[in-house]
């Protein structure tokens, strides 16, 4: 939701959110089960895998993008940071190859220590951001403008 992700405006109509708020709890949330009328309504309609299946979250294949169309931003910020205070630059460094190479996936890792170091350029140091220096294809790339 903070980043915008979330699609269901069906679901927020207000007539529809006056409605169920007035619907007693036990309708809602049944013998442990939540969304218990919603998925009572759609059976029938949706598939029983789609009404029983756990949350799902919206996956991003982050990890992959910095083997390919991010690495070169990866390398630039990571690789070429000054020292930091409370950061191994070795780490760092052990952290992007065993990455890149495919060894382990640090997805997680590296994008959490590529928004920091990001952050305190920006916030600390006062760096505007600034596009990649190799504007890899199809991520953070121009659109196409049309001829008219």
């Amino acid at each position: 939701m903070a980043a915008s992700l979330e699609g269901r405006s069906p679901l927020l109509d207000h007539r529809l959110i006056e409605f169920v708020s007035h619907l007693p709890a036990r309708m809602k949330f049944h013998r442990g089960q939540s969304k218990y009328l919603l998925r009572r309504l759609m059976r029938g309609t949706l598939p029983d895998e789609i009404l029983t299946r756990s949350k799902m979250g919206f996956g991003v294949p982050v990890g992959r993008w910095m083997r390919g169309p991010m690495r070169s931003m990866v390398e630039d910020v990571l690789l070429g940071m000054p020292d930091r205070p409370l950061i191994d630059r070795g780490v760092v460094r052990g952290i992007v190859d065993e990455h890149l190479s495919g060894r382990v996936d640090q997805a997680p890792r590296l994008w959490a220590l590529l928004m920091l170091e990001l952050w305190f350029r920006y916030v600390v140091e006062g760096t505007p951001p600034r596009p990649p220096v190799r504007s890899p294809q199809g991520l953070g790339s121009q659109p196409e403008r049309s001829r008219v």
